[in-house]
C-alpha cells in the first residue's frame, strides 16, 4: 500500500477490520470500500493498480516502477487441458510459476466453453518459455519442465471396435494399462482427425510395457476373430451338404449316436 502511495500521490484509507472474541481481525468475503485521496490523476492510477492486483494478482505499473522487463501474455486454450496444467493440487502449475518465475491465472470458466482463457505474467524470457510449456501440454500432454524423463508414443488403430477394446468395459483395460506401466492413454474424440489415434504418454520403460499391452489386446481379438470366421465358414459348407451344423465340434464316432433316424419306436406302456 506504502508503495502505490509514493507511486501515484494518493493516499489511501482501508477500513479496519472487526475483531472477534480472541482480538483477532475477523474474516470476510465481503466488499471492502477502499478511500482514495488525491488528484483525479493519482487516485484513477491508484485505483488502477488496485484492481489490477485484486483481479490478475500483479501490477504491471508497479513492476515496470521496479525497472522489472515484465510483460503479460493473454491467451486461450482447450477447456480439457486446464486439469492437465493445474495437475493434481496444483503441482504442475507450482512447478511452472517457481520454475520460471512467473504468474498464471486462469479464468473461471463455469459455462465449461471450448476455450479457456490463460493469462501470463513475470520476465519476458519466462512468459516465452511459459507460453512453450503450455502449448506442450496441450497438444502432448507433457513438457520436459513439468514432466522430466517423459516422452510419448502414438498407437494406429484401424476402427472404432479396436479402439473400444483397448479401452475396455467402463475402462477397465486402459486404467489396468495405465496402473501397470505408470503412463497414461490418452483417447482422442470423436470425429477429430486423429480419431483412431491414442497417445500414451510417460517414462520411456513405461511406454514399452503400455504399448506391449495394448498390441496383446489386440494380437488376441485377432486370434479369436480369426477363429469365429472359420467357424462360421465351415458351417456354412456344412450346411450347404446338407449337414448339421450343430456336429461339427462333435467326435466323428460320437456323431452317428446323434443323428436322427428316419424310423422311430416308442412305447408308451398304457394298459
Amino acid at each position: 500500500m506504502k508503495k502505490i502511495q509514493e507511486l501515484t500521490g494518493a493516499t489511501i484509507d482501508i477500513p479496519r477490520r472487526t475483531q472477534g472474541s480472541d482480538g483477532a481481525p475477523t474474516r470476510t468475503r465481503a466488499r471492502v470500500a477502499i478511500s482514495l485521496t488525491g488528484t483525479r490523476e493519482a487516485a484513477s492510477s491508484a485505483k488502477k493498480i488496485i484492481q489490477d492486483l485484486a483481479k490478475k494478482g500483479y501490477s504491471m505499473t508497479l513492476s515496470q516502477a521496479d525497472g522489472e522487463q515484465c510483460k503479460e501474455h493473454t491467451s486461450r486454450i482447450p477447456t480439457g487441458s486446464v486439469a492437465e496444467i493445474v495437475g493434481t493440487g496444483g503441482k504442475i502449475i507450482t512447478r511452472i510459476k517457481e520454475a520460471l518465475h512467473v504468474r498464471i491465472n486462469i479464468a473461471d470458466n463455469k459455462e465449461r466453453a471450448p476455450m479457456t482463457r490463460v493469462m501470463i505474467f513475470g520476465p519476458s524470457d519466462g512468459v516465452d518459455k511459459t507460453r512453450d510449456v503450455i502449448k506442450n501440454i496441450c497438444e502432448k500432454h507433457y513438457d520436459p519442465l513439468t514432466h522430466p524423463g517423459f516422452s510419448h508414443l502414438s498407437v494406429q488403430l484401424n476402427s472404432g471396435s479396436e479402439m473400444g477394446l483397448v479401452i475396455g468395459v467402463r475402462g477397465s483395460n486402459r486404467k489396468h494399462i495405465e496402473s501397470m506401466s505408470k503412463c497414461r492413454i490418452f483417447i482422442p474424440d470423436r470425429g477429430s482427425p486423429n480419431e483412431l489415434t491414442i497417445q500414451i504418454v510417460g517414462p520411456s520403460q513405461g511406454l514399452k510395457l503400455a504399448n506391449k499391452m495394448v498390441q496383446g489386446i489386440l494380437t488376441k481379438h485377432e486370434e479369436e476373430q480369426k477363429e469365429w470366421d472359420e467357424k462360421r465358414a465351415k458351417e456354412a459348407e456344412a450346411e450347404a451338404n446338407g449337414e448339421d451344423p450343430d456336429l461339427l465340434e462333435v467326435a466323428p464316432e460320437l456323431q452317428k449316436y446323434l443323428k436322427p433316424s428316419s424310423t422311430m419306436s416308442v412305447s408308451l406302456g398304457i394298459n
